[in-house]
């Protein structure tokens, strides 16, 4: 089998499946709060299958929402055990066909309630649009979750369709921004002004700002100073297993990317 339309969800359940976690720092606290919950499947040949092609697949075959839920119940199993060390919230990557469920908010919503777990401690992260998005549906059930104190983020915010559109649209309450962006700052003539006025218009509408992508002290340094919220990319660390990012959390107490700009690596 390979990524092809071969697969279905009944394979990727027996070939098996991980979470992975991936540390946000908190500019602020100076400290790991957040993770980005991240689905991996295994190939059977003792690696794991390429995610992007994957949910690329999933969204066609029509059973992306099968992972998505999935990783709504791992990120509920896992909260607790990584609350210890102080994280406050879990970002999870949903796909637009799963925002087009009918029953998807009460199917999250149900999830967390099963563990007692606080709706605001998940941040929902919103792709782009697909072509065959019902823009109605995302919509309604975007707002059934912010009604239900879910937190939404728009994920990949700098490239795609029109972001700031979908911005009064949908009022998420976080924007990553793309890591083009961010690699952009001390490369391109543009790149420093486009993220400065990015990070105005967020602050000034009270929109928490996680920068993807950071992989040098130098990037950590400028978003920093730029007023960023969060900082996230593999200089913090790279996506980890549930079991070594609870390690990595733990130790973190002795860390600061900004005076150890190799930490993580």
């Amino acid at each position: 089998m390979g990524i092809t339309g071969a697969y279905t969800w009944e394979d990727i359940s027996s070939l098996g499946m991980e979470a992975y976690f991936q540390p946000i720092y908190n500019v602020e606290k100076h400290r790991i709060t957040g993770l980005e919950a991240l689905f991996r499947a295994k190939d059977g040949k003792g690696g794991f299958l390429d995610p992007e092609s994957l949910v690329q697949e999933a969204e066609e075959g029509g059973w992306v929402h099968q992972i998505d839920l999935w990783m709504v119940r791992e990120c509920c199993r896992w909260y607790t055990r990584f609350a210890e060390y102080g994280i406050t919230r879990m970002n999870l990557n949903l796909s637009p066909q799963t925002f087009m469920e009918e029953h998807a908010a009460q199917e999250i919503t149900g999830c967390l309630d099963r563990y007692g777990l606080q709706h605001g401690k998940i941040w929902l992260e919103m792709t782009e649009l697909g072509r065959n998005a019902d823009s109605g549906k995302l919509l309604a059930t975007a707002q059934e979750l912010q009604k239900k104190k879910f937190n939404l983020v728009m994920d990949d915010f700098g490239k795609g369709e029109s972001n700031f559109i979908r911005l009064m649209d949908f009022e998420f309450q976080s924007i990553k921004l793309d890591k083009e962006l961010v690699w952009g700052i001390g490369s391109r003539k543009m790149g420093m002004p486009i993220v400065q006025t990015l990070l105005v218009f967020a602050q000034r509408n009270h929109i928490w700002v996680t920068a993807e992508g950071i992989e040098t002290a130098e990037q950590a340094e400028t978003l920093t100073r730029l007023g960023c919220n969060y900082l996230q990319g593999y200089l913090i660390s790279r996506p980890l297993p549930a079991d070594r990012c609870v390690e990595f959390v733990a130790d973190w107490e002795k860390k600061d990317i900004l005076a150890q700009p190799e930490a993580g690596r």
